[in-house]
């Protein structure tokens, strides 16, 4: 039968080898934590990565749409200023036309109603006395008469050049002005330039406020993207 002494020394022998067994499993458990906590990284790793290029293609895609958009403006912009310039020289031939054939129309009725009124009033006192009145009523006629006895065209000619033109006995403002028109057809060329000009600037302007508009919905549109592949980080493990 064992001694007491024998009966501790055995204890103390289990109790080591059941230390160093709990050693052993805490190591391999300590081991396999590691390997998981690896695991872990890389594939956090791995997914940022991807998220990454996805981000770099998406605004990649992003800059080439921009790209075409801008293209296309550019493009109706072009298109809307030869239509415009287009239509300006046709305007403008057409208005000499009609001014030439204007002037030509109010000169033959002048003289033919000068010609009536001196077979019809053989009294020269009555005939000064009529002519005298027409020219009190010409005297008359305002600005805003004369832009509805013109052609719309050239109502920028006349409100550039009405404090110059004056009627007389003999003239209306409005032929004043027909006939002026007549006689400096290189300044009313200049005007009407000019006026196509503000005219393309004005639509230039409006264009840029557009694409302005449209960059900034285009904008929020990649925030609100820009924001999902937020969320879809945070939800990474890291």
């Amino acid at each position: 039968m064992p001694t007491q002494k024998q009966i501790a020394a055995q204890r103390k022998a289990l109790d080591r080898e059941r230390e160093a067994a709990h050693r052993i499993a805490n190591r391999e458990r300590l081991r396999a934590l590691r390997e998981q906590l690896r695991a872990a990284k890389a594939a956090s790793r791995e997914r940022q990565h991807e998220i990454r290029d996805a981000c770099r293609a998406d605004r990649a895609q992003l800059r080439e749409r921009q790209r075409a958009e801008r293209d296309a403006v550019r493009e109706r912009h072009r298109g809307d200023q030869a239509a415009a310039r287009k239509l300006c020289t046709s305007r403008r031939d057409d208005a000499r036309d009609q001014i030439s054939r204007a002037i030509t129309a109010a000169m033959d009725a002048y003289a033919t109603e000068r010609n009536d009124q001196r077979l019809i009033f053989g009294d020269p006192a009555r005939a000064r006395s009529k002519s005298r009145a027409t020219a009190s009523e010409r005297r008359r006629e305002s600005d805003d008469e004369v832009r509805n006895n013109i052609s719309p065209e050239f109502v920028p000619v006349f409100d550039a050049v009405r404090g110059r033109i004056r009627d007389s006995e003999r003239r209306s403002r409005t032929e004043a002005f027909l006939e002026w028109v007549h006689d400096h057809s290189a300044d009313v060329d200049e005007i009407l330039n000019r006026q196509l000009t503000e005219d393309l600037r004005r639509l230039e302007r409006e264009e840029r406020v557009l694409v302005r508009q449209f960059q900034r919905k285009r904008g929020s549109a990649k925030a609100a993207k820009v924001s999902r592949f937020a969320a879809a980080f945070d939800e990474v493990p890291f």
